[in-house]
C-alpha cells in the first residue's frame, strides 16, 4: 500500500470462497472505511476484511484530514475506527458532523464506562473490545449499517445515568443561562479550580487524558467561556448563587450512597 499516513483506496481483490463468512452471498454488501494510524493494522486488517464477501473496504485513512476526505469522496456506510489512533474521539465527532447517517464502530477498546460514554457522545454507535476478532467487527459493522447500536451493558447504563443527571440539573442551570453540566463535568471543573492539569485530573479520576480533554471541551462550550480558568470562575460564581450546583467532594464514588472512608 502507499506511504503511511496517506489516504488509500483499495483495489478490488479476489475473495476466496473458503474464507468468506457463512451465507455471506445473501447478505447486503457494506462499504467500509478503515481508520487507524498503524500501517500494519491497515494492511493486515484491511486484507482480512476484503476476504469477507459482504464487505467492501473502499479505503483506509490514518488521521483526521484523510478520514474526512475519504468519507466525503467515497461515502462509506460504516467507518471502523481504531481507538488507539491519535485524536480518535475528535475523529469520530468530526465524521459524525460531516455525515450524520454514517455508522461508526470503535474497535480495540479497553475503556472505562466513562470513556465509553464519551465515545457515545462523539457519535460512535458500535463497540468491539480488544478481545474481539474480525467476525465481531463484521457483525458490528452490519448492525450499525442497519441503524442499530452495538454497546456494552455498562455503556448503556452510563448513558441512562447521564440522561438522569442532565434532567436533574437542567432547572438549576437554566437560571444562569448556561447549559447543564454532568456530575463528572462538575467534578472536573472543581479539579481545574484546584489547579490540576488534564493529566493530573485523569490520574485522580482514573480515566484517560483524552476523556478529560473531551469533558473540558464540552464544559467550555456549555458555559460559553474560552479558558479553563473562566470555567472555574463561572462555576464558583454560579455555585454561590445556586448552592445545589456545588460539586461533590472529589473521591466520592458516583451514583452510590455508601459513605466514603477517604472523605
Amino acid at each position: 500500500m502507499g506511504n503511511p499516513g496517506s489516504l488509500q483506496y483499495s483495489a478490488r481483490v479476489q475473495r476466496p470462497a473458503d474464507v468468506a463468512l457463512p451465507q455471506a452471498d445473501v447478505l447486503p454488501r457494506i462499504t467500509v472505511l478503515l481508520v487507524t494510524d498503524a500501517p500494519l493494522l491497515r494492511d493486515g486488517l484491511g486484507q482480512m476484511l476484503a476476504n469477507v464477501r459482504s464487505i467492501d473496504v473502499v479505503g483506509t485513512a490514518a488521521e483526521l484530514g484523510d478520514a474526512l476526505v475519504a468519507v466525503a469522496t467515497l461515502s462509506p456506510a460504516v467507518v471502523l475506527l481504531d481507538m488507539s489512533t491519535a485524536r480518535c474521539v475528535e475523529i469520530a465527532r468530526a465524521l459524525r458532523a460531516l455525515a450524520p447517517a454514517i455508522g461508526i464502530v470503535a474497535f480495540a477498546l479497553d475503556l472505562s464506562d466513562d470513556d465509553q460514554l464519551v465515545c457515545v457522545e462523539a457519535g460512535i454507535t458500535g463497540f468491539v473490545s480488544r478481545n474481539g476478532g474480525v467476525r465481531e467487527l463484521v457483525d458490528a459493522a452490519r448492525c450499525v449499517a442497519r441503524g442499530d447500536a452495538v454497546c456494552t451493558p455498562q455503556a448503556v447504563a452510563a448513558a441512562f445515568r447521564r440522561l438522569v443527571e442532565l434532567s436533574a440539573n437542567r432547572v438549576t442551570t437554566a437560571a444562569d443561562g448556561a447549559q447543564p453540566l454532568s456530575a463528572r463535568e462538575l467534578e472536573i471543573v472543581e479539579l481545574i479550580d484546584s489547579g490540576l492539569t488534564n493529566k493530573e485530573i485523569a490520574k485522580r479520576l482514573s480515566i484517560g487524558v483524552a476523556t478529560v480533554k473531551n469533558h473540558v471541551h464540552h464544559i467550555l462550550e456549555k458555559l460559553n467561556v474560552s479558558t479553563r480558568g473562566e470555567a472555574a470562575a463561572r462555576l464558583r460564581e454560579t455555585s454561590a448563587r445556586l448552592p445545589s450546583l456545588a460539586p461533590a467532594r472529589i473521591g466520592r464514588p458516583e451514583y452510590t450512597s455508601a459513605p466514603d472512608s477517604r472523605a
